[in-house]
């Protein structure tokens, strides 16, 4: 079983599993960092807040789907992506 992610339009809050993340104004962007091993790479896809904190919101091998992912939430929320590695 995955993680599901929420971006609530109506709350304007963003969920993990049900639990809140962060709230939409919150977030001053997004960000995706690559990680490169010997074999493969992991793409981490992370919320950066206005305080200055961070909250990984999902992770994936697949690096088409983090930034699939990437766009749809910064439309949603405003925000540009900005990308790391």
């Amino acid at each position: 079983m995955g993680e599901e992610i929420t971006f609530n339009g109506v709350t304007r809050t963003v969920l993990k599993n049900q639990e809140l993340l962060a709230r939409f104004d919150e977030i001053a962007y997004l960000q995706i960092r690559t990680i490169r091993g010997a074999e493969d790479s992991e793409h981490i896809l992370t919320a950066m807040l206005q305080t200055g904190s961070k909250i990984e919101i999902y992770t994936s091998m697949i690096e088409s789907d983090i930034i699939a992912l990437a766009d749809d939430a910064a439309d949603i929320l405003g925000v540009r992506v900005v990308r790391k590695g």
